[in-house]
């Protein structure tokens, strides 16, 4: 009986212990680990910074709505704060109700309408499509400058429109 004899140096040897670095490699292991901790530190700052702009902007954000809000109250109160307008959510939404046909139909003459859209801006697209929806034509919408509005029209209930802050 014979016994194998397999060379040391072969590509199956495996050594019982294992080898120890050589410098260059050792200085590859420094390297990547300054890298890494590199890498590390600049996420950290583009997060901390990537929350503190949604802070930032979540500020913003709800100044320009307490604008906005102000805008509607204000818009109403300068045109004599007629009958038929309501503000609701904070003061994001206003609702406005015209006269319709009907004797108990109870709401704001449409020069008083006319007054507030004027003072909010509306375009006179949107005044356009307002003045020309039929009863039939069910709810309409349309917007302008951070402003959307629904309306629906019937000559019995009059003009009703919905406006809100985008």
């Amino acid at each position: 009986m014979t016994v194998p004899v397999y060379p040391v140096d072969g590509p199956d040897h495996a050594a019982p212990y294992p080898s120890r670095p050589s410098r260059r490699s050792r200085a590859g292991v420094v390297v990547s680990i300054f890298a890494t901790a590199a890498v590390a530190l600049t996420l950290g700052a583009v997060g901390g910074y990537a929350v503190g702009s949604e802070k930032g902007v979540a500020a913003a954000s709800a100044s320009a709505s307490a604008t906005r809000s102000t805008l509607f109250s204000s818009a109403v109160s300068s045109c004599g704060s007629p009958a038929g307008a309501q503000f609701g959510d904070g003061g994001r939404t206003l609702t406005l109700r015209t006269r319709g046909a009907e004797r108990h139909s109870s709401g704001m003459s449409v020069q008083d309408l006319r007054c507030i859209l004027a003072k909010l801006g509306a375009s006179d697209a949107v005044i356009s499509r307002m003045s020309a929806t039929r009863a039939l034509d069910g709810m309409q919408d349309g917007q302008w400058e951070g402003i959307r509005a629904s309306w629906t029209y019937h000559p019995d209930d009059g003009l009703n429109i919905t406006l809100t802050m985008n």
